[in-house]
């Protein structure tokens, strides 16, 4: 009497399992499903962006002719700068530098993005970097030492027409020599050996989309 009744029961469960199923996917047709990445991009990776360094300076004509240094005449050479260098007759040192941001591909977004490009430095002794005899002295102070002195270059409001347009971004007229003066002069033994130059894009909500370094080497003169 019992196997008949077991194997009853054992039917009953399978239609009921069956009718699940089937209930399931018709279900599953009707839903709308939304895929979430794990992580949620920040930055584009359709958009590459150079950051280059300018300024003014002689040319090389003028600086072969020669000139008074106590009445020099206008600068006239557009230089990119790969260093700011003081210590080498003629290599170009300006006093102020353009920001130049050369970018290709796509924004993230199409509307509410701004630009920023701010500076900050490494800050050491002039005389005792100096006198070290070892690059990889100099090296090894300048990386334990915390970039500093932070200032803003300057801000471009929808930057959507610019890069759509294929025109640059360009910070010009950075002061760089007030910096110089701020610690050399003022406090005679400091000098800011590096400059790191950051551009950002952010949207309305100062979220950051785009992230670009690029650090200059100021050598003073000997």
């Amino acid at each position: 009497m019992r196997l008949p009744v077991i194997i009853a029961v054992i039917c009953v469960l399978s239609s009921l399992v069956s009718c699940l199923k089937q209930e399931t996917l018709a279900s599953k047709e009707n839903v709308n499903v939304v895929y979430k990445p794990e992580t949620t991009p920040t930055a584009s990776n359709d958009l590459s962006i150079d950051l280059e360094i300018y300024g003014w300076w002689w040319s090389k004509d003028q600086l072969r002719n020669g000139f008074p240094a106590d009445n020099p005449p206008p600068k006239n050479e557009y230089v990119k700068l790969e260093r700011w260098d003081a210590s080498e007759e003629g290599a170009p040192h300006p006093d102020k530098i353009d920001i130049v941001c050369v970018g290709d591909g796509l924004l993230p977004r199409s509307e509410g993005l701004k630009a920023v490009t701010t500076v900050d430095f490494k800050i050491a002794s002039y005389n005792k970097l100096t006198q070290l005899k070892s690059n990889e002295d100099f090296d090894e102070i300048l990386n334990s030492l915390p970039w500093q002195d932070e200032r803003k270059v300057g801000e471009i409001k929808d930057i959507t027409t610019q890069i759509a347009e294929s025109k640059d971004l360009q910070f010009k007229d950075f002061d760089l020599h007030s910096v110089l003066d701020k610690y050399f002069k003022a406090k005679n033994d400091l000098w800011p050996w590096k400059m790191r130059v950051v551009f950002l894009i952010l949207d309305d909500h100062g979220n950051e989309l785009f992230h670009r370094e690029r650090i200059l080497d100021l050598i003073p003169a000997d």
